[in-house]
């Protein structure tokens, strides 16, 4: 009986704390399906491509919070607080403030969190509506091989035969360039320098294999290697195995 007497005014105590502070255990939780984040990178990759721009160091991040359905009030009238690493941005803090943007400084494998806290009234000091966070992780850039006769991207492993015409074409991922040659390419077979097709682009080669009888199948390592014109830390290579049978 004493039990049931003391739950019973442990629930009321905590009824009426909340009552003071004038806050509702569940409004963020209803609250969480009405926004969500969105994020992009401006970070390289190739014209009408459907990858997505990952963020690589010096990019720049833009993280939005978008209202996923009609809302009352607007959520232009809503007030944002913003953390980054748990570090309050004030300056993109504020009324109408759904998004926030911030350069990639951490190398790769860092990480950062972002947070978001949203009020329907000035100060702060009451319960947010909604509060969310999520994390993002630095990536280095990388290089995409294609079959320029194929258009298919290739693995790490090709088969061919003696007298194939095979053109290759590199495309960069997650560089902080605006255009392909922004950067400067070196091909390889067998660590031997290779010259490209053309001297326009140099993101592509054509290997011509050799033409002949083969008695057992011939490996042979082409490799790739792409690096910023400038930020000469900015790099990437790859390497594709040739099986020549």
């Amino acid at each position: 009986m004493k039990k049931n007497i003391l739950i019973t005014f442990l629930l009321i105590s905590l009824g009426l704390i909340l009552a003071l502070l004038n806050i509702t255990p569940l409004a963020v939780k209803a609250a969480e399906s009405n926004f969500i984040f969105a994020w992009s990178s401006n970070s390289f990759v190739p014209p009408e491509s459907e990858i997505r721009s990952l963020p690589t160091t010096n990019s720049l991040i833009k993280v939005v919070v978008l209202p996923t359905k009609p809302l009352s009030p607007d959520p232009e009238k809503l007030y944002y607080r913003w953390y980054l690493d748990e570090e309050p941005q004030g300056w993109a803090t504020g009324q109408g403030k759904s998004a926030m943007e911030f350069r990639v400084t951490k190398w790769l494998g860092g990480r950062y969190k972002v947070e978001c806290l949203i009020y329907d009234q000035p100060g702060y000091l009451s319960q947010p509506i909604w509060q969310s966070s999520l994390t993002l992780k630095v990536v280095s850039p990388e290089i995409l091989l294609q079959n320029k006769e194929t258009g298919l991207a290739l693995p790490d492993r090709l088969v061919t035969s003696p007298g194939q015409d095979l053109t290759f074409v590199a495309f960069p991922l997650f560089f902080n360039i605006k255009q392909i040659s922004d950067l400067n390419y070196e091909w390889q077979l067998e660590n031997q320098v290779l010259t490209p097709t053309t001297n326009k682009n140099l993101n592509e080669l054509n290997l011509k294999i050799a033409a002949g009888e083969l008695t057992s199948s011939l490996f042979k390592k082409l490799t790739v290697m792409a690096k910023h014109k400038i930020n000469k830390l900015q790099a990437a290579s790859l390497n594709l195995l040739l099986e020549i049978k």
